[in-house]
């Protein structure tokens, strides 16, 4: 038997049973938030086809992401990639490098 914790009674309650009604009334008062969709726009970056896509809802906006193998940066920090030992070059390395392309002329 499967439970999900209640956060208003802080019990646990069976998933397959339905919400009791006391922390369904309290959870149905104005906790629970719809978010609109978004307005039409037309893509700045091209889609598959060289053209801009018009884009009319959330789904849209993925699929277009998805089918062109965009990114969406968000306000998250960016991070740097962790260098490995493989791809870390030293002076010595880059010298000798620059010596090796001399010796050839």
């Amino acid at each position: 038997m499967r439970s999900r914790y209640c956060k208003v009674c802080g019990d646990f309650h069976d998933v397959d049973a339905p919400w009791p009604e006391a922390c369904y009334r309290h959870k149905a008062s104005g906790s629970i938030q719809i978010i609109k969709d978004i307005d039409p726009y037309r893509s700045v970056a091209s889609d598959v086809n060289g053209k801009q896509a018009r884009i009319g809802s959330r789904r849209e906006h993925r699929e277009f992401l998805k089918r062109n193998n965009y990114i969406e940066v968000g306000n998250e920090p960016l991070t740097r990639p962790k260098l490995t030992e493989r791809d870390y070059v030293s002076n010595r390395d880059v010298k000798a490098a620059i010596d090796q392309l001399r010796s050839r002329r």
